[in-house]
């Protein structure tokens, strides 16, 4: 018996001769480097090959049952764990910036229909975009308005008449049936990816009114990655995923949040948002907005900006007003819609506003808001009834 455990020792020792960062780097890896979260779970394995093999070869029947005995002590933990985050008391719904959300919430659509019949349009639409297909050339008498935007305009999970450039339309065409509302939006999209749509395509549609859906991550020039830590998403993680996916979530969240903070310091939201409105940026962003307008101008398409906060928080508050001066000293007329979102739906706890408690897109309730704020603009200020009809569409 002693030969048998100090053989389960050997080959734990042995493992890592052949499972290595070096040999999987030149005869396993397809472009010989692998990731390095492949190495570093490498590095774990190896390390605790090695720690069981030298326990076993000392202690052999008292190391393999102590490890056994760790091994389920462990995972029992792991279930009660789970049970205990799976009945939501630790949900925590009513913070608005939650570091875990439970698995339940995370990824899932408000409406699945919606959501097929969404993806089925957007694939449809020859732009990709979450509208019906329109062409290019714009039918005689009438005026067009496009909403150019992010994923809060393409509205994967929302209900098509929920989103608010159609609900837009909606309100426009119940008063002026000679005005088209189209709805341009990719999620992902910033200001740089708007334009650039704008000047390759968008103009070949004979825009009127351009309004731009501005939210908090558009500064971004395209050269400020927003790098995070996937670790839990690797394949070694994956019997955890299906066994304890809320202990992983919670887990791997607070770790990472660790991690960002106080290690690599250049990953996470917070990091990318300091560098987007950081001086230097929005001293670039400022001269693409100028672009923009003198664009806009010399195409005869009147221009405005929309600031869309998510919620009421007051972040959106804070920078917006970063973004307000630029807009001013590019000639860019804007609506801002905090104050609206804020005085309607203040009373509102902020994830209820959300489209789901994991998912902070707006919702219904805060869509609504930017629709009929932005109609009341429209109306108010004459824009609708006197709207200029811009140079005739290409064909």
């Amino acid at each position: 018996m002693p030969r048998f455990y100090r053989g389960i020792g050997l080959v734990c020792l042995l493992i890592p001769l052949v499972w290595n960062v070096w040999l999987v780097e030149a005869f396993f890896s397809a472009n010989h480097e692998p990731s390095n979260y492949t190495k570093g779970w490498i590095w774990i394995s190896d390390v605790g090959l090695l720690a069981t093999g030298f326990l076993i070869i000392k202690y052999q029947r008292k190391a393999v049952l102590n490890i056994v005995l760790v091994m389920a002590s462990v995972t029992v933990g792991l279930g009660l764990f789970e049970l205990i985050l799976r009945t939501g008391l630790l949900d925590n719904v009513s913070d608005p910036h939650p570091v875990w959300v439970p698995e339940k919430y995370e990824g899932r659509s408000r409406d699945e229909a919606s959501y097929a019949a969404n993806v089925e349009r957007i694939l449809s639409n020859p732009l990709q975009f979450n509208d019906i297909p329109r062409s290019t050339t714009k039918p005689k008498g009438y005026r067009r308005i496009a909403v150019l935007g992010d994923s809060f305009i393409q509205g994967w999970n929302l209900q098509y008449d929920e989103i608010w450039s159609h609900r837009l339309e909606h309100r426009v065409q119940g008063q002026f049936q000679n005005i088209e509302v189209l709805s341009w939006g990719k999620s992902g999209w910033e200001t740089i990816d708007e334009f650039r749509f704008l000047k390759e395509q968008g103009i070949h549609y004979g825009i009127d009114l351009l309004l731009v859906g501005f939210v908090i991550n558009d500064p971004n020039l395209g050269d400020i990655p927003s790098k995070h830590l996937i670790w839990q998403h690797t394949t070694p993680m994956r019997p955890m995923r299906v066994l304890f996916p809320n202990v992983l979530q919670y887990v791997s969240r607070y770790i990472n949040l660790l991690i960002s903070r106080y290690i690599l310091t250049d990953y996470g939201h917070e990091t990318a948002h300091l560098e987007t409105y950081s001086n230097d940026n929005l001293k670039q962003y400022g001269k693409l907005l100028k672009e923009f307008s003198d664009y806009c101008a010399s195409h005869h398409i009147r221009l405005l900006f929309v600031l869309t906060p998510n919620d009421y928080d007051s972040s959106n508050r804070q920078l917006f007003d970063k973004v307000i001066p630029l807009l001013r000293n590019a000639n860019i007329d804007y609506l801002d819609l905090y104050p609206a979102v804020y005085e309607r739906l203040h009373t509102y706890p902020q994830r209820q506003l959300w489209l789901t408690p994991g998912d902070a897109h707006p919702g219904p309730l805060v869509t609504d808001v930017y629709a009929d704020e932005m109609f009341r603009y429209l109306r108010e200020n004459g824009i609708l009834d006197n709207l200029p009809a811009s140079a005739s569409a290409k064909s």
